[in-house]
């Protein structure tokens, strides 16, 4: 899978407001998207030093965010963000949740997927339109893909 990530810190563990230290290029990663924060996180503490990872409480002032590279959206919002680890996760965690997490990820790639798929079949049926097939005809065809009425609305009038 390939990945995009951000490294992110703050001031304050409380009330905290994260900003981007650096962002790293897509990279393809065997893992899961947790696995692959973990370990780019890991990495820029031990390139960069465990000053201010943490606060006098032990909270965490650093963390790594991962989202999909195939995501055009990556970082838009909470929503396309598929795993976020701070610098106090970084062990491996039980096998169990390593599990839920590569569920997880595989469940919001398919939702990825889907999304992308329905913007290049609206994309598809708007420049079938130029063909002269009736809107009728064009959601027929692209039946079960998406239902009629969705395909319907998938084209301006």
């Amino acid at each position: 899978m390939r990945y995009l990530h951000t490294i992110e810190s703050t001031d304050t563990a409380d009330l905290p407001a994260w900003q981007a230290i650096t962002t790293g290029d897509p990279e393809e990663y065997d893992g899961t998207a947790a696995a692959y924060g973990r370990e780019v996180l890991d990495r820029w503490i031990y390139d960069n030093g465990t000053d201010g990872t943490t606060d006098e409480d032990g909270n965490p002032l650093l963390r790594a965010v991962v989202a999909f590279a195939d995501d055009p959206d990556a970082f838009a919002s909470s929503s396309n963000i598929v795993a976020t680890i701070t610098c106090d996760q970084l062990e491996e965690p039980a096998p169990e949740i390593v599990i839920l997490e590569a569920a997880r990820e595989r469940k919001l790639y398919v939702g990825l997927l889907d999304q992308l798929a329905d913007q290049e079949l609206e994309e598809a049926l708007q420049e079938a339109r130029v063909t002269g097939a009736s809107k009728n005809w064009l959601a027929g065809f692209v039946y079960p893909a998406v239902s009629r009425p969705i395909a319907l609305r998938m084209m301006p009038k």
